[in-house]
């Protein structure tokens, strides 16, 4: 994820069991009430837990995190689907901040409303941490919690989320310009033990990934791209108009 002063640019994994492999959609939803939204769609699932974007430009994708401080509230399924009803970036926000959570995720959230923003939001049961992305740095995530604000809360730290964390981050020093930059990222396999684009290919490494997808978002629009395998062209891309705020 990042911020070149004019756009905001985003990309995704969608990792998961390889059984979901070819069973999995791109939805596109227009409740009776509430803003049209598209999303990944995992079979048995609430569209909105993955990575999708709405009508207003809001653009979120999100990460497992493997916490362990479970309490009584809503599941964090239903408040990522939540997410994609707001119209603005703030308000995203504050309704994770003010939602009682029984679990949590890690959200990725960008838009373009008067300038481009993007935000990182670690949102377990028991705090939130929001980090709020400058121009020109680029931030990666993978499915734990690296906020230092949020060091208190008990996680598990899979071996593949540290791998994916480190080599991410150093790729991201370069910088993050193009969407064609975020594919590179979640295309990289550097790691042949455990890969960013993780295809079955590694026996250390039971992830797999689904479906990636990459994002520009300005002013006017959310130019999208989505893969089912990063190597070769996309098999579903294009552009959606933002709805005037």
């Amino acid at each position: 994820m990042a911020i070149d002063g004019e756009r905001v640019f985003m990309g995704h994994n969608e990792d998961d069991q390889s059984e979901l492999d070819g069973h999995c959609w791109l939805v596109e939803c227009k409740p009776t009430d509430g803003a049209p939204f598209t999303s990944f769609y995992s079979p048995g699932l609430l569209p909105g837990h993955t990575f999708g974007w709405n009508a207003a430009g809001l653009v979120q994708t999100i990460n497992h995190i493997r916490t362990h401080d479970q309490s009584i509230g809503v599941p964090r399924h239903l408040l990522a689907r939540a997410v994609l009803d707001c119209q603005t970036m703030d308000e995203a926000v504050s309704l994770i901040r003010s939602t009682p959570r029984a679990g949590g995720f890690h959200h990725n959230l960008g838009q373009f409303n008067q300038v481009p923003s993007a935000v990182s939001v670690e949102a377990p049961a028991s705090g939130v941490s929001v980090r709020n992305l400058a121009v020109g740095v680029a931030l990666a995530h993978a499915n734990h919690l690296v906020h230092d604000a949020l060091e208190f809360v008990p996680q598990t730290v899979a071996p593949s989320s540290a791998s994916r964390q480190a080599r991410a981050d150093a790729l991201s020093t370069n910088g993050i310009s193009s969407m064609n930059d975020a594919l590179a990222l979640l295309s990289d396999g550097e790691d042949t033990a455990l890969p960013i684009r993780r295809k079955g290919t590694s026996s250390t490494d039971p992830g797999f990934t689904l479906a990636s997808a990459t994002f520009e978002i300005s002013e006017r629009k959310v130019a999208w791209r989505v893969y089912r395998d990063t190597l070769c062209p996309p098999d579903l891309m294009g552009e959606t108009r933002v709805e005037k705020r």
